[in-house]
């Protein structure tokens, strides 16, 4: 990760990421967080004044240069700071033993169509069918890559579950957009899927054939899409305005659609070649521990790309 301001900045590795790693609190200027993966790196800048002057704690250098009084207090300062909150457990890698924590929608092991490879990419190559997790999941953070085949079709589907014999789930879409020019905005690549378009007017989708970096946020009734370091979607999944988005999608005659608390995460199969790396899930408590941790950001927080 790099932590940068102005022309000064520093770098912390670390793959995947942990939260221990890192944190930060306070008001913040113009800092960028960069989070660096295997192959890849992600870059989410928060815009000056949006949460404060930041400290900043990387544990293995500060527990060698701080005495152990001086810990203790500003550990005691840490803690009265944050508000009485569940905290975010560590990430668990969900393409790791032969795709242990998936299953199709039968309950049976993934089979053919769907293909873990020895460099660690799951290869979708279509007609394998849906897969979802075998653990339900409710507040949690998921980040992945993708790489998507010309004219490719996919999504990530998460707190799935059955309406009547369907299971159905809010959607991390992914598409080659390139491919679908004349394609409604909320049905393109980081849209919440027939529901909500992207923020932003251009979506930074890397070209076919090379992987993006992507995050998945939801927390009660709220939820958050992150494509390359740019936040796409930050929706309510309560109220009227969700309503109306419901009203005008392919789910409108699903009674309450969205606004259950927990479901399943779907790798969606649309018969499309698919490639997925770096897939981690952690789950939140009733909120993160932190305003700030490695690869998340502050609720409150207004983004530079709103």
């Amino acid at each position: 990760m790099a932590i940068s301001q102005g022309s000064a900045s520093r770098e912390v590795r670390r793959s995947p990421p942990d939260e221990s790693l890192l944190m930060v609190m306070g008001p913040a200027n113009s800092y960028s967080y960069r989070i660096n993966w295997a192959n890849s790196s992600d870059s989410v800048p928060i815009r000056s004044g949006a949460v404060g002057t930041h400290f900043i704690v990387q544990f293995p250098i500060f527990f060698r240069r701080v005495n152990t009084v001086r810990l203790i207090h500003l550990c005691l300062l840490l803690v009265a700071s944050i508000p009485q909150q569940g905290f975010a457990q560590q990430y668990v890698n969900l393409l790791e033993n032969d795709l242990q924590h998936w299953m199709k929608t039968s309950g049976d092991s993934p089979g053919k169509g769907w293909e873990l490879e020895s460099n660690g990419i799951l290869h979708m190559t279509g007609g394998g069918g849906n897969l979802v997790t075998r653990e339900e999941y409710g507040d949690f953070e998921l980040w992945f890559e993708f790489r998507i085949s010309e004219k490719g079709n996919s999504g990530i589907k998460y707190r799935v579950r059955q309406y009547d014999n369907k299971w159905l789930g809010l959607e991390y879409q992914i598409l080659d957009d390139s491919g679908f020019a004349r394609l409604a905005r909320k049905n393109k690549t980081a849209s919440l899927y027939d529901l909500v378009e992207p923020i932003p007017v251009t979506t930074k989708l890397n070209p076919v054939g090379q992987f993006n970096v992507c995050k998945i946020r939801v927390q009660g009734h709220r939820t958050q899409h992150w494509i390359n370091g740019q936040i796409t979607v930050q929706e309510r999944l309560v109220g009227d305005q969700w309503k109306a988005h419901v009203a005008q999608s392919k789910f409108k005659k699903q009674a309450n659609f969205g606004e259950n608390a927990l479901g399943r995460i779907m790798l969606t199969d649309h018969k499309s070649e698919v490639w997925l790396r770096n897939v981690f899930v952690r789950r939140l408590g009733t909120a993160s521990c932190c305003p700030v941790t490695v690869g998340s950001l502050p609720d409150s927080a207004e983004f530079a790309s709103r």
